[in-house]
């Protein structure tokens, strides 16, 4: 069996930026569209300008999370190099924001990770459990299809590869044999959505997302199965589908099944059923690499705004 090219030594930079809301400011509402429209100031490119086109494929994800009633933390992946200087020159400490009717001040930004795509290695396994802890949906014209399939799945980590590489996505695209030796066996999902738009111009559309988790069962063998867990790896990092600059796509490879083991029916290990994703609702699941929050990380010393520094994130 052939098998794509190899990785190219292209980097994947992730970010973080703290903000905070002002004194006297209200509690934060926070929407995707809202989180978008603020990160596309910061990439994206204005008039006369640097930054994305905004009718092209982003080279770049988001994930973001409310910390508190009055501060949010906003992840990005960054896939192209030119984004870098951008973000630190229009990102930095001190500015001020504006998220909807509420003004932020930057209180930190950070380079957290750095990933070398050519060093990752797929690990050979007879399965996995993926989870989608912000919710994952996939477009086609202006229908979207909250159902991570196999196919469309992996598809859209691809195109976003050859997107980052900067190749025909031909060269990235796994043998029709590799794509069809695996499968879902067990589906534990729950559809939620959003709705975005202008209210003014009757142009409001729902957006449905799945979030929770499936299980893959792969009958291919050991070569089959590490291409598709290398994959599966990227995804981890780019995102998968579509609205990742809202947030949503953020893929985690929860579990592996080793080659060895032996599939005995779908017997799983029991565990509570999905959350809601933090953009709809509440703080999402711990992403990869980990949002800040543990030894070493910032902090904040109250949950009211112009608080000083002193407590962890994740101390609500």
């Amino acid at each position: 069996m052939g098998s794509p090219r190899s990785l190219p030594a292209v980097r994947v930079r992730i970010w973080q930026v703290l903000l905070r809301a002002e004194t006297g400011e209200r509690h934060l509402t926070l929407t995707p569209s809202g989180i978008h429209a603020m990160v596309s100031s910061w990439l994206h490119r204005s008039p006369g300008g640097d930054g994305e086109p905004h009718s092209e494929e982003h080279r770049y994800a988001v994930r973001w999370r409310q910390v508190s009633e009055f501060a949010v933390l906003v992840e990005l992946r960054l896939f192209d190099d030119f984004l870098t200087p951008l973000l630190v020159d229009r990102v930095a400490f001190g500015n001020r924001e504006r998220l909807g009717m509420v003004t932020l001040r930057v209180e930190g930004i950070q380079e957290v990770a750095s990933v070398n795509l050519a060093e990752i290695a797929g690990r050979p396994s007879k399965g996995w459990r993926l989870r989608f802890p912000e919710g994952v949906t996939f477009k086609r014209g202006d229908v979207f299809m909250p159902w991570p399939d196999p196919y469309l799945l992996l598809g859209s980590i691809q195109r976003r590869l050859a997107l980052i590489c900067g190749r025909d996505r031909d060269e990235q695209r796994l043998p029709r044999e590799v794509m069809a030796s695996v499968f879902p066996t067990q589906v534990e999902l729950q559809s939620v959505r959003w709705t975005e738009g202008d209210p003014s111009r009757a142009s409001l559309r729902d957006v449905r997302v799945a979030l929770g988790e499936v299980d893959w069962l792969c009958t291919g063998d050991e070569a089959s199965s590490s291409l598709i867990d290398r994959l599966l790896q990227v995804g981890e990092l780019t995102g998968i589908g579509a609205r990742t600059a809202w947030g949503t796509g953020v893929l985690e490879i929860a579990d592996r099944v080793p080659m060895r083991s032996i599939v005995a029916g779908n017997k799983r290990h029991s565990r509570r059923g999905p959350s809601r994703p933090s953009g709809i609702g509440r703080t999402g699941r711990t992403p990869f690499p980990r949002f800040a929050g543990e030894s070493g990380e910032w902090g904040f010393d109250d949950e009211r705004p112009g608080g000083s520094q002193g407590r962890r994130f994740g101390s609500e």
